[in-house]
């Protein structure tokens, strides 16, 4: 059996075991097997050297096992990190025996540890599969595996932070974004103890490494405008570097921390007098001075050197101080005005000072000693909830790159990646003492959850995940801790706080305020009339809700829905079970006439694209979105634009919330031809809605397709899904559409047909209308 060290106290042993993550991997597995010896497999290996090394008290033999076994996505995370995780589980796991082996293949292992006094201990490893197997992921936790926290509604999550700043397990700030606006955003915990002053919403943090995001953007757009390349060797653009590093180092290389550049945070230079460092110069002379590490390209090691290095690219591209790039490039465009790089004594105001239980005990002290003299290119500079959600928004939203270059950022700077869709969730932070701050966003459904933290890692780091999951998740990318199910009846204490949620959301976000207040008074009047005082059950309440908050004004997009149990809030799926894709058919029918069936616009683009290219070189298209539900504005004008010339104004869409109107024009790139010239029909009917109503009003508005079938349902106010407690989520209309020629829109009048036909006949009648126009030769091949 394996043991370790003699065990801390059981109250000590439970706060420790309750915060370690020592990495991000999360598996599920099964029950623990019995007691027996670690495998020899690659992932058992590595299991044994972990829990070897979890003995040693020198911390240079800590430093060894991270250089020498660690693989890449370990390394971006900073030594001293992984330094503090490790003493802080092998005080958690003092005298354990393993006492449980789980085995889900060679490359992975969960290991059961009992320690001497306390709760088990589950150690889970993913090894890579190619020698010399470095461990790509693991996690030390409670033997039961849960989210960090679990919550049934926003308020719920508000007394479960409120319940972990009082305990000292949270201090910081969490904001929550549906649709690029705040559906939560609260404060807790302290910013300075001494002086007794609260963190705010709006309170500034220590962001650790995310400056790096600003960094990588900043490169990206000096590539787009042509000024420098991507695997441009270092030596191009800063001179004074050794040959080894100048032609052997791309930029590429720096981003993805694939260059051999190590960090600067521990050099002896850097320690012993950190005021040199108040300006990237500092840290490109450093470099200059400092011996590759292994090979570039070969390995990764996260690289705090290489992104300051790239902050001197920035520096000698465009003859400007890195900080001022940063803050006209990506800051302003952005909108992020609380966000910058102070030194020491400098903007200090309502900024949270970072605390630290690096020491390993109980107290809290200030980072002060540890913070850097001012934030560089790698990290250290201060933001806020508000400015990091800005941030985001306006990177998937293309205002700070094109489509090409923002795949390039979502998807680890790969060449291949450019205009790729990130799949699943995203998450990105940075760490140190007393710093935690992390944003995790949804692609598809455009969620993102901010979290800041003047406490250490990971208590940032892991609860933004697991808030995102449930307040409408990702779509995929990883395992998910269980959610709550909504109650199986309702109390009226518990209809009242949804009722009152409801009100909430509808006056806050819905598309037009005089409206809202119409919606709301019927609603309070309705349940004073005691209309819902016999709905016992979420699905009853959410029903009768819908029906009344479409009396006012027909809108389709106002409703509520009950969430399914372990499920999420978000836009409905295909009624039929289709494709997770959206994508039903794809044919090419006689007369070489291309047919592309959807059953929802989901936000699947390399899958469109893939479907689209099977249908190259057809004489005409038909797109048919019959019964199609609705789905992803980004996706419908993805769609339009493989059918109309680049950069048209295509619609315009308010957001009151923001207080602006966005000019949706069509893609700069599409992948594939555009298929400016081919025939194109679009068939609708009654039951296509929202985003299925949004490919053929701007087509049809163009001149760009003929529309066939029916009259389409009219529901054209882009919603967004807002949890209001109970297991149930509301959607409302929170913008406007409209043609930015003719001013209209599609809310409740629908696109009308030019070819009007039953729905039932619209396949044949388009298809008969092309094969008129193209008058092609006649073959019929099913390509999926």
């Amino acid at each position: 059996m394996n043991t370790l060290d003699p065990a801390p106290s059981r109250a000590r042993r439970r706060r420790l075991a309750a915060g370690l993550a020592a990495a991000l991997l999360l598996l599920v597995h099964p029950a623990p097997a019995p007691a027996q010896d670690i495998p020899d497999t690659p992932a058992g290996r590595q299991a044994q050297a972990l829990l070897a090394m979890l003995k040693e008290t020198d911390e240079a033999s800590i430093r060894t096992f991270l250089q020498e076994r660690m693989g890449s996505p370990l390394q971006r995370v900073p030594v001293e990190t992984h330094v503090q995780r490790f003493r802080q589980i092998r005080e958690a796991a003092a005298g354990a025996r393993v006492v449980g082996i789980d085995m889900r293949s060679p490359e992975q292992i969960a290991v059961v540890l009992k320690p001497a006094a306390g709760d088990p201990l589950r150690v889970t490893l993913e090894v890579n599969p190619q020698p010399p197997h470095r461990i790509e992921g693991f996690r030390v936790g409670p033997d039961e595996e849960r989210p960090a926290i679990v919550f049934s509604s926003l308020d719920d999550l508000d007394r479960q932070l409120r319940r972990q700043a009082e305990e000292d397990r949270f201090s910081g700030v969490v904001l929550v974004n549906q649709a690029g606006r705040p559906v939560f955003h609260k404060a807790y915990g302290m910013a300075d103890r001494a002086a007794g002053i609260p963190n705010r919403p709006d309170t500034r943090f220590n962001i650790g490494s995310l400056d790096k995001n600003f960094t990588a953007v900043a490169i990206l757009q000096l590539a787009q405008e042509g000024r420098l390349g991507l695997d441009d060797p270092l030596g191009k653009h800063l001179e004074g570097f050794p040959a080894e590093i100048a032609e052997r180092v791309t930029l590429r290389q720096l981003l993805q921390h694939r260059s051999g550049m190590g960090d600067y945070l521990n050099h002896p230079a850097f320690v012993a007098d950190r005021s040199r460092f108040q300006e990237v110069a500092g840290y490109v002379a450093l470099a200059r001075t400092v011996p590759l590490e292994f090979e570039p390209g070969t390995r990764n090691r996260y690289s705090n050197l290489g992104y300051a290095v790239l902050g001197g690219v920035i520096e000698a591209v465009t003859g400007r101080p890195y900080h001022d790039v940063v803050k006209d490039r990506v800051f302003a465009p952005a909108g992020m005005t609380s966000t910058n790089s102070y030194g020491r004594r400098a903007g200090q105001e309502n900024t949270a000072i970072g605390y630290t239980r690096r020491s390993g005990g109980d107290s809290l002290a200030s980072n002060e000693a540890t913070r850097p003299p001012r934030g560089s290119p790698a990290g250290g500079g201060y933001s806020n909830a508000e400015d990091l959600g800005r941030f985001v928004r306006a990177l998937l939203g293309e205002q700070l790159l094109d489509s090409a270059h923002t795949g390039l950022f979502l998807n680890g700077f790969r060449p291949e990646a450019a205009g790729a869709r990130s799949r699943g969730e995203l998450a990105l932070a940075g760490g140190a003492p007393g710093i935690n701050a992390s944003w995790t966003v949804n692609p598809e459904t455009r969620q993102v959850v901010v979290v800041l933290a003047n406490l250490d890692p990971p208590v940032a780091s892991e609860l933004a995940p697991a808030i995102l999951r449930q307040v409408g998740g990702a779509s995929g990318g990883g395992e998910r801790g269980p959610e709550p199910a909504p109650p199986a009846t309702l109390g009226a204490d518990l209809r009242r706080q949804v009722l009152d949620s409801l009100a909430a959301v509808v006056e806050r976000y819905y598309v037009t305020p005089d409206t809202a207040r119409m919606i709301t008074a019927r609603l309070r009047e309705r349940a004073r009339a005691g209309a819902y005082d016999r709905l016992a059950t979420p699905q009853e309440l959410a029903a009768a809700l819908t029906t009344d908050l479409r009396a006012v004004n027909g809108d389709k997009h106002l409703g509520v829905s009950a969430a399914r149990q372990g499920g999420r809030s978000g836009p409905a799926r295909p009624a039929s079970g289709g494709s997770p894709d959206g994508i039903e058919r794809v044919e090419r029918l006689e007369g070489n006439v291309g047919y592309l069936k959807l059953g929802m616009v989901t936000e699947s683009f390399d899958a469109m694209a893939d479907a689209l290219r099977k249908l190259d070189g057809t004489a005409a298209m038909i797109l048919d979105l019959r019964g199609v539900p609705g789905g992803s504005g980004r996706m419908a004008n993805f769609l339009i634009s493989h059918f109309v010339a680049p950069g048209v104004h295509a619609l315009n869409v308010f957001d009151p919330v923001q207080g602006d109107t966005v000019r949706r024009t069509t893609l700069a790139q599409v992948p594939g031809p555009r298929r400016t010239d081919v025939p194109l029909y679009v068939l609708v009917d009654g039951g296509s809605a929202s985003a299925a109503e949004d490919v053929p009003f701007v087509l049809q508005n163009l001149g760009r397709a003929t529309i066939v079938g029916e009259k389409t349902a009219g529901a054209g106010r882009p919603n967004g899904i807002f949890p209001i407690g109970a297991g149930l989520a509301a959607s409302v209309s929170i913008m406007r559409t409209w043609d930015p020629r003719t001013g209209r829109e599609w809310e409740r009048v629908g696109v009308q047909p030019d070819l009007a036909v039953p729905s039932a006949d619209a396949l044949e009648a388009a298809r008969r209308d092309a094969l008129r126009r193209t008058a092609s030769p006649a073959r019929t091949r099913r390509t999926r």
